[in-house]
């Protein structure tokens, strides 16, 4: 292993490198700037609908056009109160907080619909076209497979 001391007094003061510190903040901020960006997304697509530049949405915002122009750039950590804003001239939800039994409810349907999705056989054919398998999925992912 080479020795600090050594490399610096070959090339001089060696500065410690931000690397890590960088990585930390990239990760903190990872998941609040994802969802920024999905919410710049549908503002994108609103304003794409409804035929408004950014200027006429800044407007009905009672906001300066670039203020949207930073929402748009998708980094932009928004507060409930402008997401409340948001939803309200877009009349559209942007995000969703659940309790516990919507939340449960919610998992159970979703369930239930993959469930019946996956339970019904699914026909396959090799390429030449003369023979079939039926591969029918459980809910316990157990493939099961029957020539035709």
């Amino acid at each position: 292993m080479i020795n600090k001391s050594l490399l610096e007094n070959h090339f001089g003061n060696i500065k410690k490198s931000r690397f890590e510190e960088l990585a930390t903040q990239w990760q903190a901020e990872k998941i609040w700037k994802q969802k920024s960006q999905h919410i710049a997304l549908e503002l994108l697509d609103y304003l794409d609908e409804n035929n408004l530049t950014q200027k006429a949405f800044a407007e009905r915002m009672g906001l300066s056009p670039q203020a949207i122009n930073k929402w748009l750039k998708g980094q932009e950590n928004f507060t409930l109160e402008t997401i409340a804003k948001l939803e309200a001239v877009m009349q559209k939800k942007l995000i969703q907080t659940v309790t516990n039994s919507s939340a449960n409810e919610m998992v159970m349907e979703e369930s239930k619909t993959i469930k019946q999705e996956y339970s019904k056989p699914a026909l396959y054919q090799n390429s030449n076209f003369t023979t079939a398998k039926v591969i029918a999925m459980h809910g316990d992912y157990n493939i099961k497979t029957k020539g035709c």
